[in-house]
């Protein structure tokens, strides 16, 4: 008979913990942010003002308190993806759910549960971070094209690409959904993009202070609102991706520029 070895039994060992922790699946209760490990910044659904750029309803942008930075993830319903539950990720704001598709990511405007395969993710645990000691996320489309949600670092956009790497590794933050009063931003106006000079016009009395932030989510400029239009001389910025945030007593809204 042939002898079993303890290197052969600490194999076995390790072959089934391994299978039994890629069976654990995280199950979402409550409220989260959605802060990226690679660049520390936060999903964000921009809600739409009058504004000369367009692109992506879903960012990456520096920590805000609104909540357009906060989501919970609702069982769909659908049938099982590789074993693992299905969940719609949906905005605080009401404004709808998740949607990838054509590598992007945006907010459908439809309301869950949805069993629509490009609005379902799969929460996948990668392993909790040597550096920091949290769970790392990420969240599979219950696509064909099996892709995860990732941050474009150029213009911090959501993207939904292949394979997972550092763009796609994500820590959930418990939060608390804010009151529903905030900003009316409605008539607001951003010139963007912009060379010289930004034009933020149709300011209303709830708006106290205008902060301009890098993508590294660094104060450059900070204005005080007392009129209902600002024209800040950034011509000294370098070009880039920049984050305009508006504050006042009811909270704040993030808007993304380009500087050119």
């Amino acid at each position: 008979m042939k002898k079993i070895t303890l290197k052969q039994i600490y194999l076995v060992v390790f072959c089934i913990v391994g299978v039994q922790v890629f069976a654990q699946q995280f199950t979402p209760t409550g409220y989260y942010k959605i802060k990226s490990v690679l660049t520390g910044n936060y999903i964000t659904f921009e809600e739409v003002v009058a504004s000369a750029g367009s692109g992506n309803s879903v960012s990456v942008l520096p920590v805000i308190n609104s909540n357009s930075q906060i989501f919970n993830f609702i069982a769909s319903g659908r049938a099982d993806f590789n074993g693992k539950k299905a969940y719609n990720i949906n905005c605080a704001t009401g404004n709808g759910i998740f949607r990838a598709e054509s590598s992007n990511v945006w907010v459908s405007g439809d309301m869950a549960p949805n069993t629509s395969n490009p609005r379902n993710f799969v929460i996948n645990e990668l392993g909790v971070n040597a550096d920091t000691g949290d769970m790392m996320y990420s969240f599979l489309a219950t696509t064909s094209q099996a892709r995860t949600i990732s941050v474009d670092e150029a213009n911090s956009n959501c993207r939904y690409l292949l394979g997972e790497a550092g763009s796609t590794q994500w820590y959930l933050e418990p939060a608390t959904v804010l009151s529903t009063d905030k900003l009316d931003l409605s008539n607001v106006f951003i010139s963007n993009p912009v060379k010289n000079e930004l034009v933020i016009s149709g300011l209303n009395n709830n708006v106290e202070r205008v902060n301009i932030y890098n993508v590294s989510g660094r104060l450059v400029l900070s204005s005080i609102v007392k009129e209902q239009s600002l024209n800040l001389d950034i011509s000294s910025f370098t070009k880039g991706v920049y984050f305009i945030e508006m504050k006042g007593t009811l909270g704040s809204l993030t808007k993304k520029i380009i500087k050119q």
